[in-house]
């Protein structure tokens, strides 16, 4: 074999194992892209949602509206006919320096005792402190003040929450809910154990005792530990009586009928924490 025939095989030899490597590197870089355009699809994915906390889905129930039921062959003795049974009173008002004030407030369209009642609470708890905010003359820290209300009608007993926020300067915010239950017909208040003896319920009230310990104990667990990080929480005591339904005073009937116990701590202390228990 002479030398120009030996060089040419080489040369082409040397071009064969050149195009291999080329080759070898594309099918690589190809297929890295491909992985990453996998990895990037699968990360584009709408993630899984999130299950809504009972919490946020009674806070979703705060629309200020009242859709008035058919309530044929009932006599039902409202103060204003032209008006549902519940209608609402708000005011939206700012003073620079001084309050943000939206005031979104039910009155309950009843001549019953217990309707005059609750309207009058309702005046006494929230209406008064915007007119307390709006009248002030004297120097004030900038105050953010909200109320909304829920109101629904479930086989003529009306349940009524109003909620009410408050934010006085750097202070925490405070969160009061107020709630009233009673039967539209008689005129009678209705407790939780009215509620859950009905026949279409019947409802033990031990495993009512036991979910309510089991989520406020986990509330409980949750805050200590992040009260561990140097954050001031808000400390249940997981043994307070008022943890056994027997006593719980602060509840409502959603929709359908479905029963929300609350534990609303700003009422008797300065937080927005709140245990929200669905039954």
């Amino acid at each position: 074999m002479n030398k120009t025939v030996r060089y040419l095989m080489y040369v082409v030899i040397t071009i064969i194992c050149i195009l291999s490597i080329i080759v070898g590197v594309s099918t690589l870089e190809t297929r890295n892209a491909r992985i990453n355009n996998e990895t990037l699809s699968k990360n584009l994915v709408e993630p899984e949602e999130i299950e809504e906390s009972t919490t946020e889905k009674f806070k979703k129930l705060f629309t200020n509206q009242f859709e008035d039921p058919k309530v044929n062959g009932l006599t039902i003795q409202k103060m204003d006919d032209s008006k549902p049974i519940v209608y609402e009173e708000s005011q939206t008002i700012k003073q620079d320096g001084k309050y943000s004030i939206d005031a979104h407030l039910p009155v309950i369209n009843l001549t019953s005792e217990i309707a005059k009642k609750c309207n009058n609470e309702t005046v006494q708890n929230f209406a008064s402190k915007v007119s307390a905010l709006m009248s002030t003359q004297t120097e004030m820290l900038y105050t953010i003040y909200e109320t909304s209300f829920a109101a629904f009608l479930n086989n003529n007993v009306l349940s009524v929450a109003i909620m009410g926020s408050i934010k006085e300067g750097t202070n925490a915010q405070r969160v009061i809910i107020k709630t009233y239950n009673f039967n539209i017909v008689t005129g009678e208040e209705v407790k939780i154990g009215d509620i859950l003896s009905k026949e279409n319920r019947d409802i033990d009230t031990t495993a009512v005792n036991k979910k309510i310990n089991a989520e406020v104990k986990k509330a409980a667990e949750e805050a200590e530990s992040v009260s561990q990080t140097g954050y001031e929480v808000f400390k249940r005591n997981v043994e307070d009586t008022m943890y056994n339904v027997a006593n719980v005073t602060n509840f409502i009937q959603g929709p359908q009928g479905e029963l929300y116990i609350i534990y609303a701590y700003g009422n008797t202390n300065n937080t927005y924490e709140m245990d929200v228990i669905e039954v």
